[in-house]
């Protein structure tokens, strides 16, 4: 049996938060155009670096969990 490669916290969250903004926007730009999936995608972009950085791998002095 094939194994997947290993993927890191960061990793899982970038390619989770892509997938879903992608899928998002595009359900909105089929149901109400372009111009508001442009602005789904803008909040969703925001929202992606706020999450990307709270759950980025901890450096060796950083005491979170």
């Amino acid at each position: 049996m094939r194994r997947l490669p290993r993927l890191s916290r960061l990793t899982r969250s970038r390619i989770g938060t892509w997938t879903g903004g992608g899928l998002v926007s595009a359900g909105v730009g089929m149901q109400w155009g372009l111009p508001f999936a442009l602005i789904v995608a803008g909040v969703l972009l925001a929202a992606y670096c706020l999450l990307v950085a709270d759950v980025a791998e901890p450096d060796r002095g950083d005491r979170r969990p």
